[in-house]
């Protein structure tokens, strides 16, 4: 299991996001629901990946960020929009977040491009 401070900041920030709270995180142009919805279910991604030892030490491999930073960029729709990215990467991941969250994988790739740092379709 992950420190319960840094799983209990990602929960903080999930509730927050779930309230209505805005802090500015929406890019300009995009619907704010939309990207609320996709912070949400990055934010529940990241909390299902912070509850597997091993899947969260890859995570945290792959983005080369340190587990203790987790708690600083929480808040920040381009980390999260990473963490939907790591998701999509593992298609087992994928679908487990999919169930996690009632909700069809092509939506989780959906909700990835409501966030900065998404591919540009060609």
């Amino acid at each position: 299991r992950y420190d319960r401070a840094v799983i209990s900041t990602v929960l903080t920030v999930a509730q927050e996001l779930h309230s209505g709270m805005d802090h500015g995180r929406k890019p300009s142009g995009l619907p704010e629901r939309e990207c609320e919805a996709a912070e949400m279910l990055a934010l529940q991604a990241l909390t299902h990946l912070l509850a597997d030892p091993d899947r969260i030490a890859r995570f945290l491999a792959v983005t080369g960020l340190p587990g203790i930073d987790l708690q600083l960029h929480v808040h920040d729709p381009e980390f999260l929009g990473g963490v939907l990215d790591f998701v999509l990467q593992d298609e087992a991941l994928l679908f487990e977040v999919a169930e996690l969250v009632d909700c069809r994988p092509a939506v989780l790739a959906s909700l990835r491009q409501r966030l900065p740092g998404a591919a540009v379709d060609a």
